[in-house]
């Protein structure tokens, strides 16, 4: 009983955290939607290749939060029991793809990104 009370405190955060992370998911999933459709918009009307090019920027900024909002939703869903049948995952796969978002930003500090 007494070993209970003092677990109970941290069951309570972490059913916090999980709430957390599903509603900021949640909240978070269609202004970004929005900012990226007019994104697109502004892009499409663009006519000046800077201002393109900042606006493919921000394209894959939008993107990059989008992806990022659906995994946490997977991840509060995981938690919750409601996640979709296990699946194998190929790491090196999601390594080289994380590899390749990120190598623009070691170019721009003028370093290289190697995976082997």
């Amino acid at each position: 009983n007494q070993a209970y009370r003092r677990t109970q405190p941290h069951t309570e955060v972490i059913e916090g955290e999980r709430r957390f992370t599903a509603d900021a998911a949640h909240e978070l999933r269609t202004p970004l939607t929005v900012l990226r459709g007019r994104l697109e918009g502004a892009f499409e009307a663009a006519d000046e290749p800077k201002v393109q090019s900042a606006l493919r920027k921000a394209l894959g900024a939008a993107d990059d939060l989008l992806a990022l909002v659906e995994k946490l939703l997977l991840l509060a869903r995981t938690e919750a029991g409601q996640a979709a049948p296990s699946e194998r995952v190929a790491l090196d796969e999601v390594a080289f793809e994380v590899a390749e978002a990120i190598r623009p930003r070691f170019g721009e500090r003028g370093l290289a990104l190697v995976l082997e």
